[in-house]
């Protein structure tokens, strides 16, 4: 049996705790990707050392204009000053079931884009927020946390680093 995909039905953006549902358009949520290195080894064949993961941002858009609230956090001390979390409600187009996913970062914005405004129009404002603790959590259950300042990667209920941190007194 083929699958159809689930679809977002509804969304809201949150950002340090303030709603931004109507305002929040869009948001583009971080790749998941791996820092690696190539190398060769002595058997002639190459491989990607696994280095860490790369840095996360977040965007989201915003219909009108960057909310103030957003704003104001621009340049604020400390590297987990800002948090966004994302709502979305995903519906099976097989079965109608209902799926909650949240992403949950913390990070600093670092880029602010006002756009075009217009009179008569309704512009667009975005920000990129560079992430230092990340969590993705659907129907309850965390599939992803990372905390880059304290080095925790937990993925599917598995801490992936808790023996490093205990051997370097993390």
């Amino acid at each position: 049996m083929s699958r159809l995909p689930r679809t977002l039905k509804m969304m809201n953006v949150f950002v340090n705790g303030e709603s931004f549902a109507g305002e929040a358009q869009t948001v583009t949520l971080p790749p998941l990707a791996r820092k690696v290195e190539s190398m060769t080894l002595n058997t002639g064949f190459d491989v990607e050392l696994d280095l860490g993961n790369e840095v996360l941002v977040l965007g989201h858009k915003y219909a009108g204009r960057v909310p103030p609230e957003i704003l104001a956090g621009y340049g604020a001390p400390g590297l987990g000053s800002q948090m966004v979390r994302f709502a979305g409600g995903y519906q099976d187009q097989d079965t109608g079931a209902n799926e909650l996913h949240e992403i949950v970062v913390r990070g600093s914005h670092k880029d602010i884009t006002p756009g075009d405004q217009k009179v008569g129009a309704v512009g667009e404002g975005e920000a990129q927020t560079t992430c230092t603790y990340y969590k993705h959590t659907v129907d309850g259950v965390v599939l992803i946390e990372m905390d880059m300042l304290t080095g925790l990667f937990l993925v599917n209920g598995v801490d992936r680093t808790a023996e490093l941190r205990q051997f370097v007194g993390l």
